[in-house]
């Protein structure tokens, strides 16, 4: 069942995203667009409803490192040209961070 939406931000437009049968779909998280220097980005997305006569399940599970782990900007990424964009950062207090932030955003707009 259909309903995933990505958003493009050139055309300030929601996208409906095929399913493909008997796939899956992996959304690319903020951490490793600083592993790879932004090569790789997150894409804003939400998953609408198709139909009213269908329930439709989403279960997303999200894969964290060890908290003690350090995010840096792997060296196959960043060059004379294209320094790193991001500070090495521990994931905990990366994490700590991203939910800090999330949490104001959603207390300042509800």
């Amino acid at each position: 069942m259909g309903g995933l939406e990505v958003y493009d931000k050139a055309t300030r437009h929601w996208i409906q995203a095929s399913s493909v049968p008997g796939a899956f779909v992996v959304n690319v998280g903020d951490a490793l667009a600083r592993w790879t220097n932004n090569r790789f980005v997150s894409t804003p997305h939400r998953v609408a409803s198709m139909t009213v006569e269908r329930e439709r399940y989403s279960i997303p599970f999200f894969f964290h490192l060890d908290v003690d782990a350090k995010i840096e900007v792997l060296s196959n990424c960043c060059g004379p040209e294209n320094p790193p964009a991001y500070p090495p950062i521990r994931f905990g207090d990366y994490l700590a961070e991203r939910l800090a932030a999330n949490y104001a955003l959603a207390r300042d707009n509800g």
